[in-house]
């Protein structure tokens, strides 16, 4: 329970380790793949890989794979003693007791799973979002410890995001986000009521840093923090441009935060101004310095991880997508699925050779196609 020991996860290089709240970071070996979750139970911390679920019980400084799982670990939370785990093929698993077996659920409707929260008064309580690229219901709700699930509306708009507030012992407070849409619930999700939103919301910490009252959003519009239950927010952005959150650490005035085109960027005041120094990059915004054609005329609803042009200069374009592979005959002005028999989620990175496209996927291997030109 070190504050300035850091894990941080991520798609291409595994899992990382900073010993000095973020300033430095050494990659973690032997690793499990893409690691995209962490919940840490005591002195045991669990990661979320491609490989299935692996354990520390030394602060993340060596691991053991615990549950090897067919699809990758994309979500953990955890109440009392049981863990729940949210897999990329839409399965949830669930275990009661340390070491003990893990139950698992039938595929939820999308592939995929993006958040998931489990109530604080209530282990068998639990609230999962699906992956659904904006379709409803992406909401599922299980009150007998993931032997179930029910689909439920929160909102309007295709949830992003949800969590309960640990600092209520009740279990009644929750919250759940979307595209420019925030709400909250007072009777463990029973009923919702509309709040004042901070972007596009990713990330909800409703008791930020350990204090009760204090929840910060991230967003596509960058870290926000809320002092009144969500009704106004305060930017924590500092000299940072707009863009995309997706994980956020802190520890006193120390916070560490996964951006969207940006290593590891860290503040040491609070949020008033950020550093990248994890990196050669300079924090500029999103897009950092990457010397790349950008990918226009084509709205992206969801991460990119990668795109790539054809070194013979022949137009041809590949873009990778939680949802797919896209090609384009126009260095990038129009785009269109080339997914074919592949599978059908989470791809990671694209590269040509020799008139041949490789691509990477989340935990499903490496794929091929010929491809002759435009």
């Amino acid at each position: 329970n070190n504050p300035d020991i850091v894990l941080a996860g991520t798609v291409n290089a595994g899992m990382f380790r900073s010993t000095n709240a973020g300033a430095t970071w050494q990659q973690v070996t032997p690793g499990f793949g893409p690691t995209t979750a962490f919940l840490q139970m005591g002195v045991s911390m669990y990661a979320g890989t491609s490989q299935g679920i692996a354990l520390s019980q030394d602060d993340g400084n060596s691991w053991s794979l615990v549950q090897a799982t067919p699809a990758w670990v994309q979500s953990l939370t955890a109440s009392g003693g049981t863990i729940y785990a949210g897999r990329g093929d839409g399965v949830v698993m669930a275990q009661s007791t340390p070491g003990g077996a893990w139950t698992v659920s039938q595929p939820l409707a999308f592939h995929g799973n993006s958040a998931m929260s489990a109530d604080p008064a209530n282990p068998l309580h639990g609230i999962v979002v699906e992956q659904g690229y904006y379709q409803t219901p992406d909401v599922w709700e299980t009150e007998d410890g993931n032997k179930s699930w029910q689909s439920f509306y929160p909102m309007q708009w295709a949830i992003q995001s949800v969590a309960f507030d640990p600092s209520d012992a009740t279990g009644n407070t929750v919250y759940a986000g979307a595209d420019y849409q925030f709400t909250g619930s007072s009777d463990g999700g029973a009923t919702w009521s509309e709040l004042t939103s901070a972007g596009d919301l990713r990330i909800l910490k409703p008791m930020f840093g350990g204090v009760a009252g204090n929840r910060v959003a991230g967003s596509d519009q960058g870290l926000f923090m809320s002092k009144d239950g969500g009704h106004s927010w305060n930017s924590m952005n500092g000299n940072l441009t707009t863009s995309i959150a997706y994980s956020l650490y802190i520890s006193g005035n120390t916070m560490v935060s996964a951006m969207q085109d940006y290593s590891m960027v860290s503040s040491f005041d609070g949020g008033k101004t950020w550093t990248n120094s994890q990196s050669a990059n300079t924090a500029r915004g999103e897009g950092g310095m990457v010397l790349i054609p950008v990918l226009y005329a084509q709205p992206w609803p969801d991460p990119l991880f990668a795109e790539a042009y054809d070194p013979g200069g022949s137009g041809m374009a590949a873009a990778a997508r939680w949802d797919g592979i896209y090609l384009s005959s126009d260095n990038g002005a129009h785009w269109t699925s080339a997914q074919g028999n592949a599978v059908p989620f989470a791809f990671t990175s694209v590269k040509w050779v020799s008139g041949t496209l490789y691509a990477t996927t989340f935990g499903e291997g490496i794929v091929k196609m010929a491809v002759t030109g435009p």
